[in-house]
């Protein structure tokens, strides 16, 4: 594998050599007017797929955003339902250790 790749490589210079030997006024100035215009077009391109690359990775990052507020949500409300809970247990708001104690300790088992 690593022969057929050095070997094409060797091709493609020595044939790039020979044909520059041949017509050497094909690497002066006849295709610049061409290359400047595929590079305009190159660029356009690329940054339209930067711009949508851009715009996919807002809206997924807006989307995480409201994913992590909703979740974050809901755990506030998990452990607001769970310190009452415990607080009813107890039948006081002393103490904290009777808030985060298990209901299988507290209820004797």
């Amino acid at each position: 594998m690593v022969i057929f790749a050095g070997g094409s490589v060797v091709v493609a210079v020595a044939l790039a050599l020979a044909i520059r030997k041949v017509v050497p006024a094909i690497a002066e100035r006849q295709f610049e007017e061409l290359a400047d215009g595929l590079r305009v077009v190159y660029e356009l391109l690329f940054a339209l797929l930067l711009a949508f690359v851009i715009a996919s990775v807002l809206d997924k990052f807006s989307e995480a955003e409201s994913t992590v507020g909703s979740e974050a949500t809901a755990l506030s409300q998990m452990v607001r339902s769970s310190r009452s809970r415990s607080m009813r247990r107890c039948g006081s708001t002393a103490g904290l250790a009777c808030t985060w104690t298990r209901p299988s300790t507290m209820s004797g088992r």
